[in-house]
């Protein structure tokens, strides 16, 4: 959707004339019942003594200039049927005078009716007050009466009041509205829904409308949807303000918002700067969308606030909102406050309180997957970017929780009394002013698996987490590079319970004391976690202040690499001032200077034995040797297996944790004891571990990937046959030289995630520049990629800045993005061949999506199982494709089940559309201004609501020729294809067995200039239009076999098409009448009155109405016999048969079996004195096509009895001189076809 469009909606509508001179000439309307039509020559219609209505049963029409004035305070009551149609240049005005107090006028009051429309029409100063309760709602349009549905395209409400509800619009219980790029300006209302109130409706409808400068009194400054499943996608939200909650939006029930954009609308004294849900029963979508620069003047939730509400949001945005109090972008409050929010990015908001980015609180269970919440900000109490309290159990899964900063505790999250868990997390680079740069947590109950805290910055104490009061469980987490300006680097506990099994604690520093972690009255337990390289001038490692603890299966050390030459560094290692913790069966190696200070347990450090590998050790089992980390690597501080092996190998305890930090089993090798720290040695034995700028080559064998590989400018990276990569998190490979994937038929590339649920995928192949178009990839695999849409690349390949590789003989399965699930195509044309993908999936082109400007090119491949909201396989807008020799299979999709089309040009030859499906347009394809070319298309099974195949809007055209389809169906309109405002050309297409539950079982042509040239169109069915369903069609069905359906074509208001050359037999009814009025179609049609070119009785466009002789209709075989009346009984002007035959009837040419071109009658006469005229005919001249395309040549024959060519004509006449002709002894001529 474009934002500039929407805002330049209001042009079209913006020529409301002069009332005063428009005045000059009215026609007043008397109070009681209208009817009939209003024109522009009696304009305006002014009503100024009371109320007027279009009763049940009758119909009102307005057309285009006429301007409807109240000049008193009346309403315009609708209960039968009211269409007013302007034009994008001249609309259809409703206004009052005035619309202050008891001025203005009561407005549309549509009771009952249905299949009432308005196009490019204006709403202006309805004023909804006193009256029943019914006159105080919708200030200019009420929607009511059960079953009620009205269609709003292109309409402005604008200056419109409700005492009530709905400052312009009111639809109430079991009624619906539907608005297609309308505008809502400058509404008030008393209450809610400043510019609309939608109660409880199923069927409502908006979409591409603008919502700008609407008010409330109450709640929803735009509009107030509650209950029922209303859709809104692609609007606008801007600049609204309610003087409680929701400052645009406040809804509940299963309201569906896509790819909407609220943007600097603000709540005055309550909740919800943008949005508002309510009610527990709440579970409305909203699906990429934009919530920005709104505020909560007073209260809380800038964006966003739930109360007792769970709307599900998925790659939505919330950007740069404000909150006077909690949540800069959103609140979860209550219980049954359960929103999910997936693959969503918070960043830049602001709370004046607490919770920056988002505050989940009062028992809510709020979820937060594959989401960024970065630079938040909170002042006050803390949580800068996510704040917790009071009984709330969220659940944070895969989310990247960054660079925030708050004035109280917990940069990262702050939490109170409540019970977060959080998996696969990365909490870095967060600042606070007080404690816990990372996480903030008082009485509160955490769980943290597989968690990244690193580099954050507490500017008291806690620089990587801060607790009091917390009983946490924190399980394969890595805590580093963490700073304290005053106590515990890495950690800060008071009166705590903590758990860390399988941690890494490393590189935390602390100005005063305790780099790792102090502790006070607490009681730390530490199973299997290595701590190392902490620093701090008081404490190293630890300070303990009157806390027990352990320490189990545990490295405690500083590595050569962080303070190197052997030397222990400066200062005390562990500093314990109070009980004596039980240590055990754990590695201490040069933590300080002055390594232990305080109370140990008895024999702590007295070595005594040795352990199981020999090793010497005190009565508890502990070393206090050197731990051989291998010092490099993505994992510097596992354990050395090779050469001058670790002492800490196969010396735990058995069976004391299952899984090391990285989630290999323990122990490794089976059968032996697990190694002690957070690492198992084994892990990285038989396999290389990458990231980082390459060049050269990676061999065969399994190789890890551990952060993004850079092909650099300038560089070649190749990958050989038999290399397997398995990315360990959401790394790239991000291609600016060139790449080389060297797979093999027998021996492929490989490249896929280790874990795709926990480690969100990896994030795929991305090409950048015209450099990386010498790339060639081939014999590869791709699956589990997966693209952030904050990302904006495609799953699998990503292609950018006139990137255009070479892809052949690859597979790709099981990728996701935004956009293109395999490939986004953003700017390049690359080029894939002899490919597959499969169970792929994006919200537009769930393989492929190509960008303004950019191309596709696919050959001998197929798409599978892939789905996608717009394009199940294929999205393109403004772009490029050319599908030669592709199969689309199974893919569905809302519109477009396999290719979805915007201003785009398609090119196909030999593709295969099979078994696709979309819920709404396109089972196939759909296609908006777009252009289609190509041939030899086949399409079966293939549904949707509209359009089995083919779905056509806003001038589609091009011509595809050689079609197949058959068993296609759509659930209303148009088996094979809905075409609306085309102008496509089909040629020679077999059209069998297609349904569609309403009109047009093989096509559907509305307001539509389309054209089926020699099809063949038998056994399909539909309530109206069997074969072909025309409405305000200009369309032409030309030398078509119309056979063996139901009532084969219907006409409404499309007599201006033309059906001609084609035969008709078999059908329940030929040609059939909207309400029965031949006036419908074309004059006459179906009356014999004449015969055709080979003398057959036909009607005046030369149909006919004959059995066609198919060889084969049982058997599906519909080429006609060489003597049927339809052979060469086609349009003349479509072209000729290969022979020059005029075109069969029908798809399908049946050649014949003799020439039909023999000359006859060959004659000789003298030319002059020396010379000799040959002449001859033709015959059954009647069938010639073309006659210019025919060529005669004169044989002779010679002494051995062979036909010799001696002179080649396009005539029937040619001159041999005497001597010649004498050399001869028979002459003949024949026809034949030129070359």
């Amino acid at each position: 959707m474009s934002l500039g469009l929407l805002r330049r909606i209001g042009f079209l509508w913006g020529v409301v004339c002069c009332l005063a001179a428009a005045m000059a000439n009215p026609t007043l309307v008397p109070p009681g019942n209208v009817s009939g039509v209003w024109i522009p020559a009696n304009s305006p219609y002014v009503i100024k003594h009371g109320n007027i209505t279009v009763p049940n049963g009758s119909s009102l029409f307005i057309l285009a200039g006429v301007q409807v004035i109240f000049e008193g305070h009346y309403k315009f009551i609708v209960n039968g049927h009211l269409r007013a149609v302007g034009s994008p240049t001249d609309s259809v005005v409703f206004t009052g005078v005035d619309h202050d107090a008891l001025i203005g006028w009561k407005g549309l009051r549509l009771i009952g009716s249905d299949s009432t429309q308005f196009d490019y029409c204006v709403f202006e100063n309805g004023n909804a007050i006193l009256g029943s309760s019914t006159d105080s709602t919708g200030g200019v349009v009420l929607v009511s009466g059960s079953g009620s549905r009205v269609v709003f395209n292109h309409c402005s409400f604008r200056n419109n009041y409700a005492g009530g509800n709905g400052g312009a619009l009111f639809v109430s219980n079991g009624t619906a509205a539907e608005c297609y790029d309308c505008y809502f300006s400058g509404n008030s209302t008393n209450q809610d829904g400043g510019a609309a109130f939608v109660h409880n409706s199923a069927l409502s409808r908006f979409e591409r409308c603008e919502f700008f400068n609407n008010r409330s009194g109450k709640e929803a400054g735009a509009i107030h949807s509650r209950f029922g499943s209303p859709v809104y996608w692609d609007c606008y939200f801007h600049h609204n303000v309610s003087h409680n909650s929701g400052g645009a939006v406040m809804a509940s029930g299963q309201a569906s918002f896509r790819r909407c954009v609220f943007e600097r609308n603000a709540s005055e004294i309550s909740q919800g700067g943008a949005l508002y849900f309510y009610d527990y029963r709440t579970t409305a979508t909203l699906d990429s969308c934009i919530i920005q620069d709104n505020q909560t003047l007073l209260r809380d939730g800038g964006g966003a606030y739930c109360w007792e509400a769970a709307p599900r949001f998925t790659d939505c945005q919330f950007l740069r909102n404000r909150s006077s109090d909690d949540g800069g972008a959103v609140h979860c409050y209550r219980p049954g406050s359960n929103a999910v929010f997936t693959r969503c990015l918070f960043e830049g908001n602001h709370a004046a309180d607490t919770g920056g980015g988002i505050i989940i609180s009062n028992e809510s269970l709020a979820s937060l997957t594959d989401c960024v919440l970065r630079n938040n900000r909170s002042e006050i109490h803390g949580g800068g970017g996510i704040y917790i309290r009071l009984q709330s159990q969220p659940v944070f899964t895969n989310c990247i929780i960054e660079n925030n900063s708050t004035a109280g505790y917990g940069g990262g999250v702050g939490s109170l009394e409540s019970v977060p868990r959080f998996i696969n997390c990365t909490i870095r680079g967060n600042t606070c002013d007080s404690l816990g740069g990372g996480i903030g947590a008082v009485s509160t109950e955490f769980e943290m698996t597989g968690c990244d805290i690193s580099e954050n910055h507490a500017h008291l104490n806690g620089g990587g987490l801060s607790m009091t009061l917390a009983t946490p469980i924190i399980t394969q987490c890595k805590i580093q590079n963490n700073v304290a300006d005053s106590s515990g680097g890495g950690l800060h506990v008071v009166e705590a319970l903590p758990t860390f099994t399988n941690c890494l604690l490393t590189g935390n520093t602390a100005a005063v004391q305790a780099g790792a972690g102090s502790y006070r009255m607490s009681h730390p337990t530490f199973v299997h976690c290595t701590i190392a390289d902490n620093f701090s001038p008081v404490g190293n490692v630890f300070v303990v202040q009157d806390s027990p603890g352990e320490i189990i299966n545990s490295i405690v050390a500083t590595s050569d690499e962080a303070y190197g030459n052997g030397a222990p560094p400066p200062g005390i290692g562990i500093l314990n001032g109070g009980s004596a913790w039980e240590i055990r069966k754990s590695l201490f190696s040069r933590i300080g200077m002055v390594p232990f200070v305080g109370a140990f347990q008895p024999g702590f450090g007295e070595l005594v034995t040795t352990d199981e590998n020999g090793t010497e050790c005190d009565g508890y089992g502990n070393l206090f040797v050197a731990p051989r980390f291998v010092g490099s690597g993505i994992e510097p501080y596992a354990l050395a297996s090779t050469g001058l092996v670790s002492p800490a190998l196969n010396t735990a305890p058995p069976f004391t944790v299952n899984d090391d930090l990285s989630g290999v089993a323990r122990p490794q090798p089976t059968g032996s004891l697990p190694d002690i720290g957070c690492f198992e040695a084994n892990q990285v034995l038989d396999e290389s571990i990458i990231a980082g700028e390459l060049s050269g080559t990676i061999q065969s064998g399994l190789h890890r990937i551990f952060g993004d590989i850079v092909v650099p400018h300038g560089s070649t990276l190749a990958i050989e046959s038999g290399a397997d990569l398995e990315f360990m998190g959401p790394y790239a490979i991000l291609v600016f030289g060139e790449l080389y994937v060297n797979g093999s038929p027998g021996d492929s590339v490989r490249m896929y995630s280790e874990n795709a649920g926990n480690l969100l995928g990896w994030r795929g192949i991305r090409f950048g520049g015209t450099e990386s178009s010498g790339s060639v990839i081939s014999y590869f695999s791709a699956s589990n990629a997966m693209a952030w849409s904050i990302d904006s690349s495609g799953g699998a390949f990503g292609f950018f800045d006139g990137a255009s590789p070479t892809i052949s003989n690859s597979h790709v399965s099981n990728c996701s993005s935004e956009s293109g699930g395999a490939g986004l195509v953003f700017s390049g044309h690359p080029r894939f061949s002899s490919c597959t993908f499969t169970h792929c999936n994006a919200s537009s082109g769930g393989a492929f999506r190509v960008g303004a400007g950019a191309g596709l090119d696919l050959t001998s491949s197929s798409l599978k199982f892939c789905t996608a909201v717009t394009g199940g396989a294929i999205a393109a807008e403004q772009g490029e494709l050319e599908l030669i020799d592709v199969r689309c299979i199974s893919n569905s999709a809302t519109d477009g089940g396999a290719i979805y089309l915007r201003n785009s040009e398609l090119v196909l030859s030999y593709v295969r559309l099979d078994s696709n499906s979309a819920t709404n347009n396109g089972g196939a394809v759909y296609s908006s201004n777009s252009v289609l070319q190509g041939d030899s298309l086949n399409a079966r099974r293939n549904t949707a609501a509209s359009g089995g195949v083919l779905y056509c809007a806003n001038g589609t055209r091009g011509e595809l020729s050689e079609l197949t389809c058959k068993d296609n169906y759509a659930t209303t309109a148009g088996g094979v294809m809905n075409s609306q405002g085309g102008t496509l050309a089909l040629r020679s297409g077999l059209f069998d067995h297609n349904e569609s539950n309403q009109r047009g079982g093989a096509f559907c042509l509305i307001g539509d200039s389309s054209s089926v040239v020699r099809g063949t169109l038998v056994r399909n069915s539909s309530p109206e239009g069997a074969a072909v369903y025309l409405e305000n069609a200009h369309a032409l069905i030309s030398s078509c076999q119309i056979t063996d359906n139901g009532a084969a074509v219907h006409f409404k208001s499309s007599s201006a098409s033309r059906i001609e050359y084609s035969n008709f037999v078999r059908n329940a009814a030929n040609f059939s009448y909207y309400q029965n009025n031949s006036g419908n179609g074309p004059a006459n049609i179906g009356v014999i009155n004449s015969s055709n070119i080979l003398e057959y009785p036909c009607d005046s466009y030369f149909n006919v109405f004959v059995n066609p002789q198919y060889l084969n209709f049982v058997g599906g075989n519909y080429t006609i016999d060489e003597n049927s009346a339809c052979m060469d009984a086609g349009n003349p002007d479509t072209g000729c048969d290969s022979d020059l035959t005029f075109p069969e009837i029908g798809a399908l040419h049946t050649p014949h079996s003799v020439n039909p071109w023999l000359p006859e009658e060959l004659r000789a006469m003298p030319a002059d004195s020396n010379s000799v005229r040959l002449t001859w005919k033709r015959s059954k001249a009647v069938r010639l096509c073309s006659v210019n395309e025919l060529n005669f040549i004169l044989e002779a024959l010679n002494d051995q009895d062979e036909w010799l060519p001696i002179y080649s004509t396009t005539d029937t006449t040619c001159v041999l001189s005497i001597p010649e002709l004498e050399t001869f002894e028979q002459l003949r001529v024949r026809s034949s076809v030129q070359p």
